[in-house]
């Protein structure tokens, strides 16, 4: 298993974007799911935030439509889990929530387009003097939807989580003449 590529949190909206609440700069956080940035899904109506939205997929607790920020998850991780969604389509959701974001808060998209920079999602934690770097798990595929999202607007942007998961699924693939010994 490839080892995790270091990251220096300080070089965040130097040499790459951290989406994060805590992130160095005002997109990394208006990006991330925790931002008070309300949108309304096609489906599934009004949201304060993505974190509400995203426990609220799982929850359905009409409360969870209000929340933003630590609230949000705090109240859905203490709510029990009532639904549950095919991998596919949740992140399918996700991402239409996401779109919805965009339509409401078209600064933020601008803003998106007008970097190149690698987007990254990981946690910063302090230990005393001590700083480590967490990297999110199961993020790839969020971050890989932003850059898809960007390429429209900057196609010279870095698409390096969209070109890892292509290359993943291209050697997943197997060859039909590998599948037989004849």
């Amino acid at each position: 298993m490839a080892k995790a590529r270091e990251i220096d949190h300080k070089l965040d909206g130097t040499e790459h974007l951290n989406i994060y609440s805590r992130a160095q700069t005002d997109l990394g956080k208006a990006l991330s799911h925790f931002a008070h940035t309300p949108f309304c899904h096609k489906e599934f109506g009004n949201f304060a935030s993505m974190e509400g939205f995203w426990y609220w997929l799982t929850r359905q607790d009409e409360s969870l439509r209000h929340l933003h920020g630590w609230e949000a998850k705090e109240r859905g991780r203490d709510l029990p889990e009532v639904k549950k969604w095919h991998p596919e389509r949740f992140r399918q959701v996700i991402m239409e929530g996401n779109d919805a974001k965009f339509q409401r808060h078209p600064e933020i998209l601008q803003a998106l387009g007008k970097t190149s920079m690698r987007l990254e999602h990981y946690y910063v934690q302090r230990y005393g003097k001590d700083t480590k770097v967490q990297h999110a798990k199961d993020s790839e595929w969020l971050l890989a939807y932003f850059e898809g999202v960007r390429k429209k607007l900057n196609p010279e942007a870095d698409m390096f989580h969209s070109e890892k998961i292509e290359r993943r699924l291209k050697a997943a693939q197997v060859e039909p003449d590998q599948l037989s010994m004849f």
